[in-house]
């Protein structure tokens, strides 16, 4: 088990557990770390969300949580388990979605056909939350680039270890680039749904490494009257809890290019106008700037162009005078296929 960080006190587990609900039956993934406590022990971080309350459903019927730490599948299955749904929504019908193909499940060797685990796992590590049992957890190097506090946290009895032949051992390299980088991913996509069912002539959804892919949210929509940019950007915060601030762009801006963001923030927008602060609202326990174990505020910038009123028009180089320039005899070819961004003057998009 690899031991991420300096401060780290143990080794740590940081993939994906996974549990039951007690009442609905389905079932939800999440990135969750485990810290190694003894060879049968570890000790698990769960921010209040879904996991967190499966937990609780059966601490309030004094029964242990069974689960089931898939440390290493196939990188669709990851990518599935971060997918932003409602409580309730199977997590594994969501892998499939994403694999393209049903996820293979099994009885886990711990719990039977009470908590079926992914038949194609390189390894899993079962075992079960002990209800009332908390022990010290942390400090852990978090996906904010900062380490995570110290607590008291439950604790987990290993019931099994299943794993293939020479299995390969999976983990995540926490608060680095690789981390937020499949973080950021299919939450996009996620959210991109839940918004067009709000504002349909949303254009894209980008959660930005600038923001550790989670607290930084940034919207584009094909604005039609005002009132639109409001409503979009709080629907990213009630369909996401981690999301901190939200800047909604115009459809002209590439949320994809923070440059591009950060110039319509500082030409759009008016901040005793276009900004909002939402106080005390549920946020994300490993965020270092809360002085709330969990309460936080939240921003929204409008960054949009005004419907209502005249707004001068960006600058453009005419098409006909791109068209003159034949960019191939000043540019080697090798860098124009890379960079350019006209395919009709002999590079790539």
């Amino acid at each position: 088990i690899v031991r991420h960080h300096r401060m780290d006190p143990a080794p740590y587990i940081d993939m994906t557990p996974v549990m039951r609900d007690p009442e609905g039956g389905f079932y939800n993934v999440a990135f969750l770390r485990t810290m190694y406590q003894g060879p049968r022990r570890l000790g698990i971080h769960m921010s209040p969300r879904h996991n967190w309350q499966i937990a609780r459903k059966y601490e309030a019927r004094k029964r242990p949580t069974p689960l089931a730490i898939v440390v290493s599948h196939h990188p669709a299955f990851y990518l599935g388990a971060l997918n932003v749904s409602p409580f309730g929504v199977d997590d594994y019908a969501k892998i499939g979605a994403i694999m393209g193909e049903p996820l293979r499940l099994t009885p886990s060797e711990s719990f039977g056909e009470e908590l079926l685990v992914p038949a194609d796992a390189e390894l899993i590590v079962e075992g079960q939350i002990l209800p009332g049992v908390k022990d010290v957890e942390g400090p852990f190097g978090e996906f904010t680039g900062y380490y995570g506090p110290q607590r008291l946290r439950p604790v987990i009895e290993v019931t099994a270890i299943t794993h293939r032949r020479e299995a390969i051992l999976q983990h995540l390299f926490v608060g680095h680039r690789d981390n937020w980088i499949i973080g950021g991913i299919p939450k996009e996509g996620s959210l991109f749904n839940v918004l067009k069912g709000v504002v349909p002539t949303v254009r894209a959804v980008h959660f930005a490494l600038s923001g550790c892919c989670r607290f930084n949210c940034y919207i584009s929509i094909d604005k039609r009257v005002d009132g639109e940019t409001k409503q979009a950007a709080l629907a990213a915060l009630g369909a996401c809890d981690f999301v901190k601030n939200v800047i909604v762009v115009d459809a002209d801006i590439d949320v994809f290019n923070e440059r591009e963001v950060m110039w319509a923030v500082a030409t759009r927008v008016q901040a005793d106008r276009d900004v909002d602060i939402i106080k005390d609202v549920k946020g994300n326990s490993l965020d270092p700037s809360q002085q709330d174990d969990i309460m936080t505020a939240k921003m929204i910038i409008d960054a949009t162009k005004p419907a209502r009123r005249p707004f001068p028009s960006r600058v453009e180089v005419p098409k006909e005078a791109l068209d003159a320039v034949r960019l191939h005899e000043y540019i080697p070819p090798e860098i124009l296929e890379r960079w350019s961004p006209h395919p009709e003057l002999g590079g790539r998009a």
